[in-house]
């Protein structure tokens, strides 16, 4: 059996009569069944599943209904939370399936993209790094960041020697520095800095955890916990610390 998971779904294809099933919320929904052929690609998201069907039809499943999105399969797309991202496969246009309706973002094929909940973000054709967040679309720079990635609602990207966070539209310089590395948690961004330095970004607030040297760290969700070099642990959590040997 194929299947692939997110955080709140799994879809799968039953290879016996080839059925496309979504496991969602305890119960199972059947999305498509090929009579003829094989269902093509598919993929997940937060609450989505985008495909492609067993006649080349794009179709998506958000919220116990599956909606067509177009009868040319795409040239490519990323499903993510509340909406789907894709290029068409006619013309080439970057379009994002939101709040049931298709939008398109632009009509050049775009350099990337990648989807996360309520946000799109993508280098366009001209360069420029643009971000579609809670239904506006906002050019954020007019040339290629160095990296950018997406996770939930948040779009981490380095630009101009500044390691920056857009989160629900606004922007948050996170450090003057590329980061030596960083998670994404639910919104949060815990981050190495060039002196090994741990930080974190939590409730639309930047500090710094400790100035110790470190083995490690794991964030998750709004809770840091960071390794020692000898061997016991400490956990931050809303600017407090708690040992943990």
């Amino acid at each position: 059996m194929d299947m692939k998971v997110s955080d709140s779904l799994i879809a799968f294809r039953d290879g016996v009569v080839d059925i496309l099933r979504v496991y969602k919320d305890g119960k199972v929904h059947d999305l498509e069944m090929s009579l003829v052929g094989q269902l093509k690609e598919y993929q997940v998201g937060e609450n989505t599943v985008g495909y492609v069907n067993n006649t080349g039809f794009f179709k998506t499943y958000y919220e116990n209904q599956v909606y067509d999105l177009d009868n040319v399969a795409p040239e490519s797309f990323d499903p993510g939370g509340n909406l789907v991202a894709f290029v068409d496969g006619l013309y080439n246009y970057l379009k994002v399936f939101y709040n049931k309706k298709i939008l398109v973002l632009e009509q050049l094929l775009p350099q990337s993209y990648k989807a996360g909940v309520d946000v799109v973000a993508y280098i366009a054709a001209d360069n420029s790094f643009k971000v579609f967040t809670n239904g506006k679309l906002l050019k954020i720079e007019s040339y290629i960041p160095d990296f950018y990635n997406v996770r939930d609602r948040s779009v981490v990207f380095f630009f101009n020697n500044q390691f920056q966070l857009m989160l629900d539209g606004k922007r948050h310089i996170l450090d003057e520095f590329l980061p030596q590395d960083y998670q994404m948690s639910e919104n949060n961004v815990a981050w190495m800095d060039v002196n090994n330095r741990l930080h974190i970004f939590t409730e639309g607030k930047s500090w710094e955890v400790t100035m110790e040297v470190i083995a490690g760290y794991q964030l998750n969700g709004n809770v840091l916990k960071y390794d020692l070099p000898d061997g016991t642990s400490r956990i931050w959590h809303k600017g407090k610390i708690f040992g943990n040997n």
